[in-house]
């Protein structure tokens, strides 16, 4: 079972290096990011130094799993999965963890926006049973496409029927 806890600072590098490797780079990157020379480390500052909840799985090297709050009782998921941990593996770890935010938090509400070009992203949110509630157009510029994202949602409700 891996470890939930709030960010620390010493998670920078195990999740730079997750989110630089091949197999999850190339969904998380886009053109602006590449246009104007963001670096994958600076992205990740920016992304885990957010004053919101920070929740590991038990290898930071392979797994990340995040929620940041958008309200008091809503939060977004952000899991970035090495191809190696992906599966039922990472179904698992998402309910784990959405269980503690359900248990431990005021989180109510649980969102997860997917690029429509990220499949193993959309099959982990069907998989854990969160239902597609809509979509964005043209969100996110890919290969000099404008690409939509689809957005799931599982309630507390929904968690305790799941599990």
């Amino acid at each position: 079972m891996g470890v939930i806890r709030k960010y620390n600072r010493c998670d920078i590098e195990d999740v730079t290096g997750l989110y630089s490797s091949p197999g999850v780079m190339e969904h998380l990157y886009d053109d602006i990011f590449l246009q104007r020379g963001i670096t994958m480390a600076s992205a990740v500052r920016q992304l885990i130094c957010h004053p919101g909840i920070y929740i590991l799985g038990d290898d930071p090297e392979t797994m990340a799993v995040m929620y940041y709050p958008i309200s008091s009782i809503t939060y977004t998921l952000h899991i970035a999965l090495h191809p190696s941990r992906r599966g039922k593996e990472a179904v698992k770890e998402c309910l784990r963890t959405g269980g503690y935010m359900f248990e431990y938090t005021n989180c109510l509400n649980v969102l997860a926006f997917a690029r429509d070009t990220n499949r193993p992203s959309k099959m982990i949110a069907v998989m854990s049973g969160m239902k597609r509630i809509g979509k964005t157009n043209g969100t996110y510029l890919k290969d000099g496409k404008l690409t939509d994202e689809t957005i799931y949602q599982m309630t507390e409700k929904e968690y305790l029927e799941a599990i």
